[in-house]
């Protein structure tokens, strides 16, 4: 942190618990050398930019979301789980369970509503018995 003007007094003893901001300069040097990054991503044809550029987005998200706490660094969505989206707003949980039984058995079955409303927000969850179910 570079603090460019202080307008209050520091505590006494302050001074000796801080060290000396560096100059921006110093910053500039230890940091990471985007110039290489750059080098390199100009050596790459369209195809592998994106590729690299879609990982490297990817990659930021997952991050996000960790730091945020909406997932762990070892979580994965169930194999028995199927989400069904773009169902007709009328469709009720009923309706889905009876199209996808004849898949595998049904643990649960629920289209997801908005709250205050209770009207579908047209996507739901299926979990079947078992993974073979879900594909």
């Amino acid at each position: 942190t570079i603090v460019l003007h202080d307008p209050f007094p520091d505590p006494s003893g302050m001074e000796a618990l801080l060290r000396r901001s560096p100059s921006p300069s110093e910053l500039i040097t230890e940091g990471d050398d985007e110039s290489s990054d750059d080098s390199e991503l100009a050596d790459l044809d369209e195809d592998d930019f994106e590729e690299l550029m879609a990982a490297r987005k990817k990659e930021s998200q997952e991050k996000l979301l960790q730091l945020l706490g909406d997932i762990g660094e070892d979580m994965a969505p169930p194999d028995n789980v199927l989400f069904v989206c773009k169902l007709n707003p009328v469709t009720q949980d009923d309706d889905l369970e009876l199209i996808f039984s004849r898949f595998d058995k049904i643990l649960s079955c629920e289209i997801i509503r908005d709250r205050l409303t209770g009207e579908s927000l047209c996507y739901g969850f299926i979990e079947f018995a078992s993974r073979e179910g879900c594909e």
